[in-house]
This record gives C-alpha cells, sequence and structure tokens, in this order.
C-alpha cells in the first residue's frame, strides 16, 4: 500500500512533505500501526493493551450496558469511527 501509486504520487521517493498540508490521509499510515512487528521482541509490550482487554470483558462480563436515549447513535469520522457526542450510558450489575 506504501508504494501504490493510487495511494501516494511518486511513491518510491522519499518525500515527508507528502505528511504535510491538509490533504486526508485517512488510512495511508495504516500500515505503520500494526503488524506482528509491532510488540518488538519484549514481551511486556503487550501487557497493557492485554490488562485493558481483560478490564473490558470483566465490564461486559458483569454489567448490563444501555444507553440512557434510545435514539440512534449518529457517528461521524475521523481517523477512526466515532459517536457525533459522547453517549450517556447507564451500567446495571448482572445478578
Amino acid at each position: 500500500m506504501g508504494r501504490s501509486p493510487a495511494v501516494f504520487a511518486e511513491p518510491e521517493q522519499y518525500r515527508p512533505s507528502r505528511w504535510l498540508g491538509k490533504e486526508d490521509h485517512s488510512f495511508k499510515a495504516l500500515a505503520f500501526g500494526f503488524g506482528s512487528r509491532q510488540g518488538g521482541p519484549f514481551p511486556g509490550v503487550s501487557a497493557p493493551l492485554t490488562a485493558t482487554v481483560v478490564g473490558l470483558f470483566q465490564i461486559l462480563k458483569n454489567f448490563k450496558i444501555d444507553t440512557v436515549s434510545k435514539e440512534d447513535i449518529r457517528t461521524i469520522y475521523s481517523f477512526i469511527l466515532k459517536p457525533e457526542k459522547p453517549p450517556r450510558l447507564t451500567f446495571r450489575p448482572i445478578d
């Protein structure tokens, strides 16, 4: 993707200036954030992600989560799809 002429003009040229300006760079840097080498050779690099997943699992396992409003949550796109405004949520313990 990073060397595709459909994505970048003159992809084989080193031009850091291509990242400047107002052009929409959505998904163009995606290759730099994922992959088997992102964690590096250090096993502790993935510990925060693992802790986050375990914490989220505990919340989902122990609580019924509802939105206060029954209207659809409107979304906007930036780098990720996100709610237009933060949804108000209620957490009820599951017995």
